[in-house]
């Protein structure tokens, strides 16, 4: 994480992510369906996950392909730990390196990238330049899934779907002490693009005929091919 606020907040979060993911995200479990969904290369062995959190969406890839090599990469060691738990099973196919995605250096090329609501917390200054860094980490047919916050330039609309999410989280049992801290953090703190936005950088930095394939409230899921 770039700054303090991020890594206390997720060190908070860690025990409760999903439960709170699920309340404030209201297509929280549709996102990973759809990431999933996407692998479909059967070649796709070697995967890249930035940011894994807990590691449940390692959990998704591993039924439908157990096959799969995963290296993961996870800022936060309280999450980390978790998905260390969590993934325990897969160990032989599994492996996590606590270290900020800026920080990371791969030995590697990957078949599959992917990413989940965690780039938003890249500082805009910084974000490009990761994202063509990221290209360089694929192998020459690789591909990119990139799931993560949006923002609209229209305040009246992004206005409508964050009380959209607010209303939609207090109504399944979320606390207005976290829905703050996580607002907040989202207005304040965080780095989300526009959809437009996303799709310019990704052409500028090389991706071939990037996508937005899938969207809801303030989340979106792109794919692209090196």
């Amino acid at each position: 994480m770039e700054n303090v606020l991020a890594q206390g907040y997720y060190k908070r979060l860690a025990k409760k992510y999903l439960l709170e993911a699920r309340r404030f995200v209201p297509k929280y479990d549709d996102i990973l369906k759809q990431i999933v969904d996407l692998i479909q290369i059967k070649a796709q062995k070697k995967i890249l996950d930035l940011g894994c959190g807990v590691g449940n969406l390692e959990e998704l890839i591993f039924k439908k392909f157990p096959n799969s090599q995963i290296t993961c990469i996870e800022a936060s060691p309280e999450m980390a730990q978790i998905a260390q738990s969590k993934l325990a099973k897969y160990k032989k196919n599994v492996k996590i390196i606590k270290i900020n995605i800026l920080d990371f250096k791969p030995t590697e090329k990957y078949d599959l990238i992917i990413s989940n609501m965690v780039l938003h917390n890249i500082s805009y200054n910084k974000k490009e330049k990761l994202l063509k860094k990221i290209r360089g980490w694929l192998k020459s047919d690789g591909t990119f899934i990139w799931g993560d916050l949006i923002k609209y330039d229209n305040k009246k609309i992004q206005e409508f779907f964050v009380n959209y999410r607010l209303k939609f989280g207090l109504a399944r049992g979320g606390s207005k002490k976290f829905a703050k801290e996580n607002f907040e953090k989202e207005e304040k703190y965080d780095f989300p693009l526009t959809i437009e936005k996303t799709l310019e950088i990704l052409r500028k930095v090389g991706y071939k005929q990037p996508k937005k394939v899938w969207n809801h409230d303030t989340f979106a899921i792109f794919y692209m091919k090196k």
